[in-house]
């Protein structure tokens, strides 16, 4: 640029500069550099420093000074090209060869690490004209972590590059324009923008190779038409209906355009009039990469990581759209709340991965079964919610329900297994005069889904007012079921065989709780534990459950079936330490069993929560006689310092290792350790939830002796016990 053109720009290089400042700060913001500058050639020898972004010393530095074009082109051929940019390595150039070269790096120290950032690497953006000149130069140092940019920062540095070079071009366009026609064209043509001429009508004259490779069409296809013609039909129909519209309104909003294949491509759209004003001169910036990523960012703020569908924010969004959308609709509103059935022992029997593939196989069937504009996500753990709206009739709701429970009864083939699934599923319904807000009816759809649980004849349950109701009363039941397991006898106890792998024969029991309903119905402990913790009963049941269970034991022996019996306790039992050991005594002398009998076993998560006064309680039921074992072993880490730390007398080892066995290679490889592990220290190893005939010869190929499971028998009281143990061909004796 010649002296007589920098004095015909001076009226705009205040605007300029406000530009490039702007330009130079969000570099340093958003790129992660210390540093960003911009140099422009105010002459065929001079170059001037126009911004700075880092800090002040360095500001005051550079801002103003100027170096010789020459000793920036000899720094260009110096370094290596890293696409538009050039690079200058400290390894590969002395810097004491550019002489006269002003240095923006803070004082900083060397690093040692080779591929690092040193201070005297620099890394440059020339910035170019259409026709090749160059305009200045663009220059960032010390990137933020000491290491040097990877290949996306490099792509953002050279569309920051670009922009400065077309900021500057823009301010230059009317002294060029004046100087050549024909520069003006080669400008048109080369511009890495799309751009068109377009006449007071707006169809366009002529349009250059970047709008054409935007469009995807032939320049002779651009010829005549409108640039309109080319938007979004959705786009186009909400442009306002005008005598002479504005070619496009004013801003630098993306518009959307149908390229000749049918994709989708963003342009932020500017346009300009030429001198006489029968031309205009449109821009049009690809953003299209940088929508499709604040796309992708949304997308998944949104949507569901594991298995795809949206997530509670999406939820609500669009839930709290809809409420206020019936206002004015008068539209219904339904969430169907859908819980996985028995997912958490789905985990623990097979293991967290099978966990998420069926997580993932179920979203799938949620979405095959709803329809297109209906909303699915996950709430959370095995939780999901198909929300419906608008909502065509209370029946549509009903029915989508049923297909639901269908879809995802179908077992989901894992390798070579078959996982099981059911769902229980809450209907609740928001009507156009409801007065319901978001958690409103977030908390009806639960209500239901809880409801449907109770029913196992059922597998969805529509809310009604007497369902909120029955809720309470049913948690009210079962806090009076509890209260009053001893006084009225509700307690039963159930017994599971251990039997010898090799014989068959029945060497103990495992003892499990039940609680009698008063339909005579037996809830299992995932029913009612959490009710008897609360209230502070579950100890005073859990020794009521071991005296019964002390007794039944002794009187099989009596009958001449000596078994060993198995105790499940928890760590709030061996809290009372003294009275949890003077209550196992007085159990074992009323029933007359002896100590060497009974195991007290606990589960391995719980480990981790031993104190001194537990372990003291443990050792002092050692020193009695009474066995400890670990249920469950193998599902914590850690599994083998318990081996260590405490005097154990048998090992379970976890069912899910069990159910994937024999044909899981980690399962059969844990099961073995396990079990060698066990019998070189001299500790019981036994086998649980052995269902098939498969993994019961294959565990008598290791080294464990017991095993239980239902291929051998389910739990049952204790007369099914005696009865199974008269059919039994061979019962252990002492010693056996």
């Amino acid at each position: 640029m010649g002296n007589d053109d920098a004095q015909r720009i001076a009226g705009t290089s205040l605007d300029l500069d406000a530009m490039l400042e702007l330009l130079a700060r969000t570099i340093v913001r958003a790129l992660g550099f210390d540093v960003a500058v911009v140099n422009l050639v105010e002459s065929t020898a001079r170059v001037a420093v126009v911004a700075v972004a880092g800090p002040d010393a360095v500001r005051e530095k550079l801002l103003g000074t100027h170096v010789d074009v020459f000793t920036w082109e000899r720094l260009f051929e110096a370094g290596q090209p890293w696409g538009r940019l050039v690079f200058v390595d400290h390894r590969v150039f002395d810097a004491s060869q550019a002489v006269g070269m002003v240095s923006w790096t803070p004082d900083t120290a060397v690093s040692d690490d080779p591929d690092g950032w040193h201070p005297e690497d620099s890394l440059f953006a020339p910035l170019r004209s259409s026709d090749g000149a160059l305009l200045g130069v663009l220059s960032v140092d010390l990137p933020r972590g000491g290491r040097r940019p990877d290949e996306d920062t490099r792509n953002s540095l050279e569309a920051f590059g670009v922009s400065a070079a077309l900021a500057i071009e823009h301010a230059t366009l009317r002294v060029r324009a004046e100087r050549s026609e024909e520069l003006f064209r080669e400008v048109f043509s080369a511009s890495p923008l799309g751009m068109a001429l377009v006449d007071d009508q707006g169809a366009i004259v002529v349009g250059n190779g970047a709008l054409c490779r935007f469009l995807q069409r032939e320049p002779t296809d651009l010829t005549g038409h409108q640039l309109g013609d080319f938007k979004h039909p959705e786009d186009s129909r909400r442009q306002t209906d005008q005598t002479k519209p504005p070619l496009f309104p004013a801003g630098r909003d993306a518009e959307r355009f149908v390229t000749a294949d049918g994709s989708v491509v963003y342009g932020e759209v500017t346009q300009s009039l030429l001198r006489g004003g029968a031309r205009v001169v449109i821009q049009i910036r690809d953003v299209t990469e940088q929508r499709e990523a604040v796309s992708r960012l949304q997308h998944l703020a949104t949507h569901d990581a594991a298995t795809g569908v949206g997530n509670r924010s999406l939820l609500l969004q669009r839930l709290r759209a809809a409420i206020d959308c019936s206002k004015q609709t008068r539209a219904t509103i339904a969430l169907l709340f859908i819980d996985l059935d028995g997912f958490k022992r789905l985990n623990d029997d097979f293991s967290h991965s099978v966990g998420d593939q069926v997580l993932l196989t179920v979203a799938q069937r949620l979405i095959a079964a709803v329809r297109p504009e209906d909303c699915v996500v996950r709430w959370g753990g095995d939780e999901f919610i198909v929300m419906v709206a608008p909502l065509r009739g209370a029946q549509v709701a009903v029915d989508l329900a049923g297909r639901i429970g269908e879809a995802l009864s179908a077992p989901v083939q894992v390798g070579a297994d078959r996982a099981a699934v059911t769902a229980s599923i809450g209907v609740a319904y928001r009507g156009p005069d409801d007065l319901l807000d978001v958690d409103d009816l977030l908390r009806n759809a639960d209500t239901a889904m809880y409801r449907a649980k109770r029913e196992p004849r059922s597998s969805f349950s529509v809310f009604d007012v007497g369902i909120a109701e029955g809720s309470g009363k049913q948690a009210r039941h079962l806090e009076d079921l509890v209260r009053s397991a001893i006084e009225r006898d509700r307690i039963v106890v159930h017994y599971q065989p251990v039997v010898g792998i090799e014989s068959g024969a029945v060497r103990g029991v495992e003892a499990l709780m039940r609680l009698r309903d008063d339909d005579g119905e037996l809830l299992y402990p995932a029913s009612f534990l959490a009710t008897a913790e609360e209230s502070g009963d579950f100890e005073a049941m859990a020794v009521h459950a071991l005296r019964q269970a002390c007794r039944d034991v002794a009187e099989c022996s009596s009958l001449g079936f000596p078994l060993q019996l198995s105790v499940n306790v928890g760590l709030s039992q061996l809290e009372i330490s003294d009275d949890f050991v003077k209550d196992v005594r007085e159990a074992l002398d009323d029933a007359g069993l002896p100590p060497s009998r009974l195991t007290l076993e606990l589960c391995e998560r719980s480990l981790s929560g031993l104190t001194s006064r537990t372990r003291r309680t443990l050792l002092n039921l050692v020193d009695i006689g009474v066995g400890l074992g670990i249920d469950d072993f193998g599902s914590a880490s850690g599994s083998s310092v318990h081996l260590r730390t405490l005097p154990l007398r048998e090992i379970k080892i976890a069912r899910r290792f069990v159910q994937q066995s024999p044909f899981d290679r980690v399962s059969t490889a844990v099961i073995g350790a396990y079990a060698s592990l066990a019998h070189d220290l001299g500790v019981a190893c036994v086998a649980t939830g052995v269902e098939t005939q498969e993994q019961h010869d294959f565990l008598r190929s290791t080294s464990i002796d017991l095993a239980q499971g239902f291929l051998y028998e389910q739990p049952v009281r204790v007369t099914a016990l005696l009865d199974y143990l008269r059919d039994s061909m061979a019962v252990s004796r002492p010693g056996s």
